[in-house]
């Protein structure tokens, strides 16, 4: 993994308190070994670090902003636990000069725009579908824990494999979209639709 990237993920999580890094060349080679996920808190902050971190890594065209000083929207679908850690984050953080508000829905009839809408495991996989079909002309990045979401719509799906969060990535859906991932992103993923990538790696949480 790039170092850049690696910085990105360890200053999220340096963030919200998950854990010290120190800054020598050792740890980040370290950090940058997959690291199991031992409970579902830990899952949840670490799924949380990763939506700040796309959002970091992925450009919306202009007019996915009416006005200059509209937030950035995290929309969470669903139920999800944990999640004042994602409302810490957007207390603390901007992107691209923009205050971070996160709204959740219990369903697609309170939607409301957003840049990120995340779909938990909540959500029936059989409307996962129909919720992708709704918002395919919307440049809006949708997130999701259902099983191969990515391949259903979604532009970014979340997997647990041997332990550790890691997540698949389509392109096309993306591109859809009008939105730019970037290479760094890319690098990331576990696995591209339509693509190869290298396994993702998860901080370190112990």
């Amino acid at each position: 993994m790039p170092r850049a990237t690696l910085r990105v993920l360890v200053t999220c999580v340096t963030l919200i308190g998950l854990s010290d890094f120190p800054a020598s060349d050792a740890m980040w080679t370290a950090c940058a070994q997959e690291q199991a996920v031992l409970i579902p808190e830990r899952e949840c902050k670490v799924k949380y670090v990763y939506l700040y971190s796309f959002a970091l890594l992925t450009k919306w065209p202009d007019n996915a902003f009416v006005k200059p000083d509209d937030p950035f929207v995290i929309g969470v679908l669903g139920e999800k636990p944990f999640g004042g850690v994602l409302d810490e984050i957007a207390r603390r953080k901007k992107l691209s000069g923009r205050r971070i508000v996160v709204r959740r829905f219990q369903n697609m009839e309170e939607y409301k725009p957003c840049q990120i809408l995340y779909v938990t495991s909540s959500v029936p996989p059989g409307k996962v579908r129909a919720i992708t079909q709704t918002l395919r002309d919307q440049s809006v990045l949708l997130v999701g824990e259902a099983p191969d979401f990515e391949l259903s719509g979604g532009v970014i799906g979340f997997e647990i494999e041997s332990g550790s969060v890691k997540f698949n990535l389509n392109m096309k859906a993306a591109r859809q979209r009008n939105l730019v991932v970037t290479a760094r992103l890319s690098r990331l993923a576990n696995r591209i639709v339509n693509g190869a990538a290298t396994a993702a790696v998860v901080p370190n949480l112990k």
